[in-house]
């Protein structure tokens, strides 16, 4: 034991630092045995680009918050999570037409899935991007909960209860400049029903074509939620 022990630790030091460090951890887990209990504590780590971004971002639209963004992603990918729990997805839709999409491809297998003890740690930029009339900035959010999926009859099918999952959601922010360069894809998730989670296709629209519900006619130059889902 002590052999595999440093010879690993040999390893280590041909890795970068951030990889060594995580990867001693594991081996120190590893060695005394509580390996389950680090893997619980530790996010996921996350592909962090905004140092680079971010200035970009920022050169474009002066006004841009990131602080005030990084809430709203954390804060909707909160919702999707308890939407999922909850077994709604309609409650996803409010969000955005693909997170109510995700939520429901989630929830199509008729299983409970129970997400508990949510826990959010971190958001960080991974791309920016500016095409078809439509700004993008992609993200990544590392998130810890405990996770169980049962059957009808209460049968645990996958996961664990009593073990916190560390997961990373993907997601994005999306500015509509210019409708008609925009795709169809870009202008539907740039715009939902707040009742229902329906995409609203005419940005002028009064009301809703699904559930007739009353709606605010849509500002396209303001950032949105785009779609959120499980890396």
């Amino acid at each position: 034991m002590n052999i595999l022990y440093r010879f690993i630790r040999f390893i280590l030091h041909r890795f970068h630092p951030e990889e060594a460090q995580l990867l001693d951890a594991a081996v120190q887990a590893y060695k005394y045995g509580d390996i389950n209990d680090k893997l619980e504590e530790t996010p996921v780590s996350l592909c962090s680009m905004t140092r680079i971004y971010l200035p970009q971002i920022q050169a474009d639209f002066p006004e841009f918050s990131w602080p005030e963004a990084k809430n709203r992603i954390q804060d909707a990918v909160l919702q999707l999570i308890q939407a999922i729990d909850a077994g709604d997805a309609s409650r996803a839709g409010q969000i955005s037409m693909e997170a109510g999409n995700y939520a429901h491809e989630i929830l199509s297998d008729s299983y409970q899935h129970n997400l508990k003890n949510v826990q959010i740690h971190d958001t960080v930029i991974t791309h920016y991007d500016k095409k078809d009339g439509t700004c993008m900035i992609s993200t990544e959010t590392s998130v810890g909960y405990k996770e169980s999926v049962t059957d009808s009859a209460g049968t645990l099918v996958r996961g664990n209860a009593d073990r916190t999952h560390q997961v990373v959601y993907q997601s994005q922010l999306l500015y509509v400049q210019d409708v008609k360069k925009s795709t169809s894809t870009t202008t539907a998730l740039s715009a939902h029903c707040p009742n229902c989670g329906a995409p609203i296709t005419n940005l002028g629209a009064k009301f809703c074509e699904y559930c007739k519900s009353a709606i605010e006619p849509v500002n396209v130059r303001v950032w949105r939620i785009g779609g959120i889902g499980l890396k």
